[in-house]
This record gives C-alpha cells, structure tokens and sequence, in this order.
C-alpha cells in the first residue's frame, strides 16, 4: 500500500457552534478538535505528510498546536480560500504523494482502520469515499408536508476521509475551477468528470462537528474512548507517557555561589550564569517543558531580559 498525503481542511467559521472562534480549535475533552484529528493521522503508518489548511488569521495558532502537541508530519499549514472547494484546491497545489486522502478538521473521531481502507482503495480503484447505510426513514417534501418516502436502500450518509490518485482529484479540480463549478464534497467533482468513486465502511462515530449537541456527543465519545483505550490507543499523541530530555551547562568561576538542586554547596567556586546557574534545576526544567512540547528554559526565560 502507497503511503498518502493528508489534507485537513480546518478553515470553519464554527457559527453553529456559537464559540466565536475557529471550530477546529474548540476544546472537547481537553484538547483541540483539530488536535484530536491530527493525532490520528500523525500515529497512521499509511500518512507520510500532513498539510493543514486554515484560514490566513488561524495559520499561527495551527503552527502554535503543531508544536505543543509534536506532530512532527504536519509538513505545511496553508491558507485557505473563500470556499472549502478553493481551500482543498490550495492543498492539492502541495502534495508530494500519489495518493491524497481528505479529511474534515471537524471529524476527530475517526480511525487508523478507515484511513487504511480509503488509500488502499483509492489506489485501487483511483477513487473512494467513506460513508455509512442510512439508517433513518428519509421523507421527501414540499411545504413542510411530506411527498413520499425515500427508498434508503441505496443511500449512504458520505463522510470523510475522501481518498483519491493525486492526477485524478488534480483533474477533476482543475475542470471544476476553469468551469467556476463548486460541489457539496470532492467525490462529486470526480463523478463529473466521469470516473467511478468506491465505497469504503465508516463509522457511525465519525460525526463531523457542526452544533453543540455534536460537540457533547464527541466529548463524550472521545472521553468514554480515553479511558476504555479506543481512540487514545490509535493515537501516539494521546499516550498517557511522555518523555523529556534536559541538560545544562555552566562553568566554574571564582566569586561566584554554587548551587545544585537549590541547594548552596560550600565550594571556592561557582557556576558562572546570569541567573543562579544551577545547572540541575535548570535541566529538570528543560526536561518537563520538554515532555509537554513547550520548547526549553531559554525561551521562557531568556538571557536579554533583566527581569532574569
């Protein structure tokens, strides 16, 4: 199986959800929407690159996330356009693979399983979507008065992700764009233009987030999947270890104290720094901020600044 590109459009205004901000960044169980995405795909041996696209004044916080959280194969984060078609279409411009898989920001809980399915049946069949039987009664109607009853034995709720050959969903954007046509997904674009598109199974738990009844069904998901080993297992972002390395380096001058561990050592010298130099405070420090993705003690304290 050929490894994939994976686009993750994360330029959605969140209105529905009434946060105000960037639904991709909206916190469900104490982390990111976008986070918990990533995770997924960071820790799925079939995605060699990740590619964020957002929207031009979220590009810092998305680079922001990137770093705490680690997610060493998110290899750009671009910004979008006016529609998500034009955003997808900025992405495609990007991608080294040859095959690109698609996937909503907003569709945390998805898994290693259907990523696998979606490449290996793209490069199959150079097309596929995830989707799911429709289960509900499906009414047609006019006026607020029904019509009819939809026969639902051939429908499928669509999700995401989208998996495509890289030259077909190419082909299909650049026709849609010289002939100014937006779709509903990017399945639509590659049936215009006459090619066939797979079905892959989803999952029923692979809701996209859009209201704040979606948000509590998610929290509750994610959180129930944390301690019952379900998502968090797939994810190598979720793991409940994490390791830090510290060190520090000072040298021996006359006049000076010498500290180690907060402790004053009766010494003829000490650790030259512009602070108490204790070299073993000081890489413990470096060790925990480390572990938790926020860069070393220089950064929070550094040398040019005489508060320190």
């Amino acid at each position: 199986m050929k490894k994939a590109s994976a686009l993750i459009p994360a330029a959605g205004s969140g209105e529905r959800l009434g946060k105000g901000i960037n639904k991709a960044f909206v916190s469900v169980a104490g982390k990111p929407i976008l986070a918990h995405t990533l995770s997924v795909f960071e820790s799925c041996e079939a995605v060699e690159e990740i590619i964020i696209i957002t929207g031009e004044r979220d590009i810092e916080a998305a680079g922001e996330l990137v770093g705490r959280f680690g997610f060493a194969k998110v290899r750009k984060i671009i910004a979008g356009g006016a529609q998500r078609q034009d955003s997808v279409r900025n992405g495609l411009m990007k991608a080294n693979c040859e095959i690109i898989a698609i996937h909503d920001a907003a569709r945390p809980m998805i898994t290693h399983e259907i990523i696998e399915r979606s490449i290996e049946k793209a490069e199959e069949m150079g097309a596929c979507i995830a989707a799911v039987k429709v289960i509900d009664t499906i009414k047609s109607a006019s006026d607020d008065e029904v019509t009819g009853t939809v026969d639902r034995a051939n429908l499928y709720s669509v999700q995401t992700p989208q998996t495509f050959r890289a030259d077909l969903i190419r082909r299909a954007y650049d026709r849609a764009y010289a002939e100014g046509y937006y779709a509903t997904d990017d399945a639509a674009l590659v049936e215009r233009i006459g090619e066939k598109v797979a079905i892959v199974q989803g999952s029923y738990d692979n809701i996209k987030i859009t209201t704040p009844s979606d948000l509590e069904t998610a929290a509750t998901k994610l959180s129930t999947s944390n301690a019952s080993g379900g998502f968090l297992l797939r994810s190598a972002a979720f793991s409940i270890f994490r390791t830090g390395l510290g060190y520090d380096v000072h040298r021996l001058v006359e006049n000076r104290k010498l500290f180690l561990g907060g402790v004053e050592i009766e010494h003829e010298k000490g650790l030259l720094g512009h602070s108490d130099a204790d070299v073993a405070l000081h890489a413990i420090a470096d060790a925990l901020l480390g572990a938790a993705a926020l860069g070393d003690i220089g950064k929070h304290f550094p040398d040019t600044d005489p508060t320190y």
